[in-house]
């Protein structure tokens, strides 16, 4: 039996601490000037961490009183209702806060959302977080697989998508509505779309969107590896983006977001959710049983050949990426 661990690193404040030192405001806040921040995603790349991150500052509010992360309303035909529905149905615990957030993933990638944002919010500052591309994708497909929506082997989900992008408007407004609605249906529904593991990772296409209503100023990239390497600079940097002020009481390894990277193991976990445990079984023992299971097991690979592919097919759009952005990605090479 082989597994693979993709090991989000996530981090917590020691004794339930802020991870943020907390600042007086001036400014009465209203739902007039308050400052919405967006932690787009990317798909797998850490946006639970971050989240877990920002909620323990108390001038932040997360949708449903802090117990979601996102909103559906820019994804959705609830924009329609307006912005009054957005704040009275997801931030009715809002008291005064300075920021709302949302970090729903799906607003990286849907062509629509940004001028949704932009049209609801043109002060909000955005957080982008990335990671390698090809790991993401195949995080992507171990995450569904581990939830029983995915039943394709990699290789061939990657090569039906590949086909299928060379033929479709990836500017197609209702296409990606569908796409959406389908995303939030049965699993069924879920299953008729394509996957696009491959289109979440050309990050360069998606953010150049963005760029065409919020200034670069507005938008906080966030390479993951590099969190990883050091993550007190990058909460430093995130912090001054904020302009809130840091606090460096953090512990690592306390919130991780796995996708489990082997059948058996996969298997075991959607048993637990189809014997209606999922409700019973607290989320960390489930977190802590797929860490246990993971260290008996040895490591389950991408195969080098698709690997070669998928380097191949983003080596371009990393570049494109590093030229838009100045960020380092040398080490997804």
């Amino acid at each position: 039996m082989a597994l693979m661990i993709d090991f989000v690193f996530g981090l917590r404040a020691k004794s339930g601490e802020t991870p943020f030192q907390e600042k007086s405001y001036n400014m009465t806040i209203t739902k007039e000037n308050i400052q919405p921040i967006f932690l787009l995603g990317f798909p797998r790349c850490a946006t639970s961490t971050f989240t877990s991150i920002l909620a323990k500052h108390s001038e932040i509010v997360f949708p449903d009183h802090g117990t979601n992360k996102s909103t559906d309303f820019f994804s959705t035909d609830e924009y329609l209702k307006g912005k009054d529905f957005l704040l009275s149905n997801y931030y009715s615990g809002w008291n005064g806060q300075q920021h709302l957030c949302d970090a729903n993933p799906v607003h990286s990638f849907l062509p629509f959302v940004a001028k949704r944002i932009y049209d609801t919010f043109p002060n909000a500052k955005l957080i982008v977080s990335m990671r390698n591309p090809v790991e993401r994708a195949y995080s992507n497909w171990w995450h569904n697989r581990e939830a029983a929506f995915e039943d394709s082997d990699f290789e061939t989900t990657v090569i039906d998508e590949m086909k299928a992008l060379e033929s479709m408007n990836p500017d197609d407004e209702s296409y990606w509505m569908e796409y959406r609605r389908k995303m939030l249906g049965s699993a069924e529904d879920w299953r008729s779309n394509i996957r696009f593991y491959l289109w979440r990772g050309y990050y360069a296409l998606h953010i150049k969107r963005y760029l065409e209503y919020f200034s670069s100023d507005q938008i906080h990239y966030i390479v993951f590896e590099e969190f990883r390497k050091d993550n007190k600079n990058e909460i430093d940097k995130l912090s001054k983006f904020l302009e809130i002020e840091t606090k460096h009481e953090l512990e690592a390894d306390q919130h991780v977001n796995y996708a489990v990277k082997n059948e058996a193991v996969a298997s075991f976990v959607r048993k637990l959710d189809s014997y209606k445990l999922k409700k019973v079984i607290p989320k960390s023992l489930k977190r802590g049983l797929k860490k246990t299971l993971s260290k008996q097991v040895s490591e389950t690979r991408m195969s080098d050949d698709m690997r070669n592919l998928l380097e191949s097919y983003y080596r371009e759009k990393n570049v494109e990426l590093a030229e838009l952005t100045k960020l380092n990605v040398d080490a997804w090479k």
